[in-house]
């Protein structure tokens, strides 16, 4: 494990060597810490610099570990031109092979050979970068002011491994969409781990369990400087796994094709509807205005609700100082600040006010100035995705489940709502029944947000069948449509969005700024897709509108 797990033991990482024993309840473990001071020497200091400091230690240490990356001998940017081309390794075994003080061995030859340098006990923790990932935006900063204050002091650096950092767990809280993945997973391992216990050879099941196996790769479930969640590719590839576990219950007969259930399940205090039909499974927020969260669809294992929230960074303010000066530069380790890819990254720093989902609704006065597609809530005069509605469950006659959601027009809402979703194969229809509030006068606009993930944004062969086939990456408007579909034909996949009465249809794409080992990069997350239709209801009457969804393959 890391040294930084002793160093937050209250060991000093400088003096550690060899292996030494822990515990849990009397089963006792070897552990070796891994030298921080080498992991950061190799390969980005000359191999005189790392000779050298092995050198130092002679007198104290009786081993060192060594474990890191393997990309980092020629993946990492840089790497390649300095460990092959200008012969880094070559020099680097050379030195190795020709220093007669120094044995290169293993773990099992250490412990055949030596007796532990002493007994720990570790914290729960991960290694120190992980650890700052994880916390809150403005703990983060924080973190990196003391950092730099306490690097001023004598043995400013040995003083710094102390800071405790945060715990991994808390991506979860970061990252609400993580915590989703996070808990459907633990929820399939329960099922398939019960239904194999039942019937441990149903071929079904076995496949099953390797797709959640899958589904547990660990990167898509936490962020740092490479990329993790914020990724589509790596989401996409965990949810496809999920929806394999998920629909081998099904094809099992060990969990029926039509489903609902309604509980707390992602752990915040607030019950989701959770609907699975032969083609689609729909989580559905009633606590956030009945927004759709998860569209999975398993004919093509894709999730289509998967477009990940606009959120500060503690490194988007590295983006914005570097930004004005256009800086080109090549990072000194891999957890150095890089460049940006690419100029202008800092005007894409906007953030959501709300998590993305579907069906997320707002009242607006009439006016003529567009509403953004994108973010279009800061001008709403009621933002329905913000408030909990009541809800009611039941399954439909043709294999399909209805939810109504419902709020009243108390207090200062212009607005009573009846919201009417049925999901029932490969579609999910809702019905809007807005009626003015009191004796008054319904004049204003509707807005329904869908915020939809193909997979990607600017490739010619995803589009939106518009005139002129616009990517799902572009950005338009155009008042008087009834329909529009999202292409995707690497994936085989269309998504085809129809309402009535006509509306205006705005979109455009979301985009967001992380960091990777490549640098600061723009990432297509998803499209947001705006329906707008004017409404003007007297007092006693109501406006009926209705959308549906289909989603079909190639």
């Amino acid at each position: 494990v890391d040294d930084h797990h002793f160093a937050l033991a209250g060991h000093d990482a400088d003096a550690l060597s060899g292996y030494y024993l822990t515990e849990e309840q009397g089963a006792v473990l070897r552990v070796f810490p891994i030298n921080q001071r080498l992991r950061y020497l190799i390969p980005f200091a000359d191999v005189d610099q790392t000779l050298a400091y092995l050198e130092s230690r002679r007198e104290r240490a009786t081993a060192i570990t060594m474990v890191d990356d393997g990309e980092k001998f020629g993946v990492w940017p840089g790497t390649y031109a300095r460990v092959y081309e200008d012969g880094w390794l070559d020099r680097f075994f050379d030195r190795l092979l020709s220093t007669s003080w120094l044995e290169l061995t293993t773990l099992g030859d250490v412990v055949e050979r030596r007796p532990p340098s002493g007994r720990v006990y570790l914290p729960t923790a991960s290694y120190g970068e992980m650890g700052e990932w994880a916390l809150p935006v403005e703990t983060a900063r924080e973190l990196a002011h003391a950092r730099e204050a306490i690097g001023h002091l004598a043995d400013g650096e040995r003083l710094a491994s102390l800071l405790r950092r945060g715990f991994w767990r808390a991506f979860l809280v970061k990252y609400p969409e993580v915590a989703d993945t996070y808990w459907k997973m633990l929820r399939l391992s329960k099922a398939l781990h019960a239904a194999l216990g039942r019937r441990p050879d149903d071929a079904y099941l076995v496949r099953g369990q390797a797709a959640l196996w899958r589904g547990q790769a660990n990167d898509a479930y936490w962020h740092g400087v490479f990329g993790g969640c914020y990724l589509p590719h790596l989401r996409r590839a965990v949810k496809g796994a999920l929806l394999q576990a998920e629909r081998s219950l099904v094809d099992a007969g060990a969990a029926p094709e039509v489903l609902w259930t309604r509980e707390d399940g992602n752990g915040d205090g607030h019950d989701e509807v959770f609907v699975r039909t032969r083609a689609l499974a729909a989580t559905v927020a009633p606590d956030a205005g009945g927004m759709v969260t998860e569209l999975g669809y398993y004919p093509a294992g894709l999730d289509l609700a998967d477009v990940l929230t606009r959120r500060p960074e503690a490194y988007h303010d590295q983006v914005r100082a570097r930004a004005a000066a256009d800086a080109l530069g090549t990072a000194r380790t891999i957890h150095d600040a890089a460049a940006p890819k690419e100029a202008g990254l800092d005007a894409l720093l906007t953030y959501d006010a709300l998590r993305r989902g579907s069906l997320m609704e707002g009242f607006f006065d009439d006016g003529s100035e567009p509403i953004d597609p994108v973010a279009p809530w800061a001008e709403a005069r009621d933002v329905i995705a913000s408030s909990p509605l009541d809800c009611a469950v039941r399954e439909v006659p043709d294999g399909g489940v209805s939810i109504v959601l419902s709020r009243s027009a108390a207090g200062d809402r212009p607005v009573a709502l009846e919201k009417r979703m049925t999901i029932r194969d490969e579609t999910l229809e809702v019905d809007y029944h807005l009626r003015p509030a009191g004796g008054g006068r319904l004049m204003g606009r509707w807005a329904v947000q869908w915020n939809l993930a193909l997979t990607a944004g600017h490739a010619p062969d995803r589009y939106l069948d518009l005139a002129g086939r616009p990517t799902l990456g572009s950005t338009g408007r155009e008042a008087g449509r009834s329909a529009v579909t999202m292409v995707d034909e690497w994936a085989a996949v269309e998504a085809r969005l129809q309402w009535s009465p006509a509306a205006e249809l705005g979109w455009g794409p979301v985009e967001t700024v992380s960091l990777s080992e490549g640098g600061f990069e723009r990432i297509y997350q998803g499209t947001a897709l705006l329906l707008v239709w004017h409404l003007d209801a007297a007092p006693g009457d109501e406006c009926r509108l209705t959308a549906t969804l289909t989603l079909t393959r190639r």
